[in-house]
Parts: structure tokens; sequence; C-alpha cells
């Protein structure tokens, strides 16, 4: 595959100063990477934040806190939507920048040869490290 047309997708779901720390690595993939495309997963609540970012190709918003709080049919169905949503987008990477057991789920539910993340040390939630098969010391 030609790596200016890979596509990469950033999980950082929240909250605002997080996603503002997030922004830089942002750019600075996409300048490594001006042809890719590249997709942020992000809370629902959060989307406006980042959906006007030109260096974004695509916002994936989800509802994860609204699935924890309703344990119900509707919250398995869009679970299930949003597997479906993102296997078929292919992404040839994802970057788990937020350490946590439901973003590693995310990264999982990708199907994604290459997951990301940050290495079991510097893991705020240490079975994180099970779904990413690439681990950050920093």
């Amino acid at each position: 595959m030609n790596p200016l047309k890979q596509k990469f997708l950033i999980i950082k779901l929240s909250s605002i100063g997080d996603i503002v720390h997030a922004l830089p690595f942002l750019r600075t993939l996409r300048a490594n990477y001006p042809h890719a495309h590249i997709a942020w997963v992000i809370e629902e609540s959060f989307q406006d934040l980042i959906k006007c970012n030109p260096d974004l190709n695509e916002v994936i918003p989800v509802r994860t806190k609204y699935w924890r709080k309703n344990l119900n049919i509707k919250s398995w169905n869009e679970i299930c939507q949003t597997k479906k949503l993102l296997k078929g987008r292919y992404f040839d990477w994802t970057f788990d920048l937020q350490g946590l057991i439901k973003t590693g789920f995310i990264a999982r539910m990708t199907g994604a040869p290459n997951r990301a993340g940050f290495h079991r040390g510097n893991c705020r939630e240490k079975i994180n490290t099970w779904f990413n098969n690439h681990h950050s010391k920093y």
C-alpha cells in the first residue's frame, strides 16, 4: 500500500483539555502524511471542538457515556452499528491517545492491523494494553 494513502484513526473521546492537547498529534500526522485519510472518534458531545479542523477528513461521534448508562437493546444496536462503520473504513492504524478500556475496545473494533497505544506503565487503565499491538512509553 502507498504510505501516503494510508488511513489513520485517532481515538480521543473527551474531555476538552485532553482533546486540545491531542491537536498537535493530529497536526504532525497530517504534516507527515498529507494525502492520508485521517479520522477521529470522539464523544458526540465534544465533536464541535474538532469538526471544522482542516487536518481531519472525518469525525466519527460516539455515545459511550450513553451506552454505559443505558444497557439496553438500543445501546447494543448503536455499538454494533459503530463497529460495522469502523470496520468498513479499513483503517491501517489506530492511535489510542486516551489509554482507557473503552478506547482500547474501540481500537480493537476497527479491525485495523496496527493499533498504537500507551505502554502498560503509562496507561491509565492497564487492561487497555490488551487491545493494542504497538505500545509507546511516552
